[in-house]
Parts: structure tokens; sequence; C-alpha cells
């Protein structure tokens, strides 16, 4: 599972040829994936951002997962004219809520198939439904574990946002804390539970969405702890998960 966001998209120079190691993908039988694309940007108030998914679809995404073995199939969710019209921030919730809903059942219906999902933005408001989704999805065999790679925590809710956009609150809402038009998407409880959640390579924040999630136990890794071991600190945030799933 993968999500992106896009903000007035524009690439050049085409897409990277794949490493030696992945070429003898085409050898095999191709694996499903889901490309779900959500044509807006109605959770950051710039519909601008909508048109990522269509910029990535016309460099040929399609074509260059396909020649690493993989069988891609878009998924389109669009909110409409209308939502992008909304100027004001609680106005959009419908709109954001309609999206997430439909991220969601995408999500769930792709995982359920057996394929991998590959999210594009749009706002980071969609993560709600990405992950909501992916909790319905796996809840019959266990919980969503989750790492976090971002430079912001994400984790307002609507009373302490300084702007009212619904990009920067998706982490509460997966933890249960907001609006139940977001926070009921996902069926049995908050899509995350703090213990299986881990932020990395955080550098900007607000002094609620720290305290919210130092409340709840979250595992935050600042980007200054990243350094030059990325991949080192990948491993301690998926170890830290599971020594917390298994307490």
């Amino acid at each position: 599972m993968f999500e992106a966001e896009a903000a007035n998209a524009k690439l050049t120079g085409g897409w990277p040829a794949p490493a030696a190691r992945e070429t003898h993908l085409r050898n095999r039988q191709p694996k499903p994936v889901a490309l779900i694309a959500v044509h807006s940007g109605a959770g950051a108030g710039d519909p601008r951002t909508g048109g990522g998914p269509r910029a990535l679809a016309a460099a040929g995404l399609r074509a260059w997962l396909a020649g690493l073995g993989l069988a891609p199939r878009w998924w389109h969710v669009d909110a409409g004219a209308s939502g992008e019209a909304a100027k004001n921030p609680a106005a959009r919730l419908a709109v954001v809520a309609s999206l997430a809903s439909g991220v969601a059942s995408a999500m769930e219906s792709s995982l359920r198939s057996g394929a991998r999902a590959l999210v594009l933005g749009g706002d980071h408001s969609i993560a709600v439904g990405t992950w909501s989704g992916a909790a319905n999805a796996l809840a019959p065999g266990g919980r969503l574990g989750l790492v976090w790679l971002d430079a912001h925590m994400d984790a307002h809710v609507p009373r302490t946002s300084p702007s009212g956009n619904w990009h920067g609150m998706p982490v509460a809402h997966l933890l249960g804390r907001g609006a139940p038009e977001l926070t009921a998407l996902a069926r049995s409880g908050p899509a995350l539970r703090p213990e299986n959640l881990c932020l990395v390579g955080v550098r900007s924040y607000e002094p609620p969405e720290a305290r919210l999630l130092r409340r709840l136990g979250v595992r935050v890794i600042a980007a200054s702890e990243v350094g030059g071991s990325p991949r080192l600190l990948a491993s301690a945030a998926i170890c830290a998960l599971r020594a917390s799933a298994a307490r």
C-alpha cells in the first residue's frame, strides 16, 4: 500500500529505468495494482492539487508500472466542481468526507481482491480514507500498523487548526479524534491505535498537535533523528510498532 500527494504536478525527464534486479519481473505473472486517483484539492482549499493524478497518467505512470511487472487499473474518485468551489473550510467537510468515503471503499475493495494499492492525490486529507479503508480490509485478521513518513504531524482537530484546512488533520481523525463524518469511516472503532502508529521525519508542527500525540502515546521520530541512516531509522520505526503491538 502506498499513498502520494501532488501539488501543481509537472514531470520532466520521464520515469526512471527499472533496476537490473527488477527486469526479470516482466517474465512473471503481472501483479494487480489499483491506481486510486483522487481528483480534488478540497481538503487544502486549492483545486490545483487535484490535477496530480492526471499529470501522472499523462506522464505514462501506467506503462511504467506495467514495465515493472504490475497490472495497473485506474479507480477514479472525484468530488465534482461544486466541491472545489467551496471557499469556507467548514463547508468543505461534506466534500472531504465524501471523497474519503470513496477512497476508503476503493482501498478496501482493492485489498480484499488481493491487489496492491497506490493512492494518488490530491491533498493529504485523502489519508483518512486511505488508511480507514485499509483498516476495514485488515480487520478480520488483525490491526493496521502504520509508519507515517511526513515532515508534518497532520494531527490537528477542527478546533485547534489555525487554517481550518482538512489536509492538516488526517492523523488525528485516524486516531478517532475530530469530526464524526471522518472518524466513522473505520467501522471497528478508530482506524489506528496509538501504539500501532509511528511518525518519522517530523520537523514542522503546532503545539496542539504535539500535545495530542504525546497524550495518546504515539511514537514520533523527528527529522533531526533521521540523520544519515534513514534505513536504520525505518527499521527502528517498524520494530517500535511490533513491540507496541505485542504488549
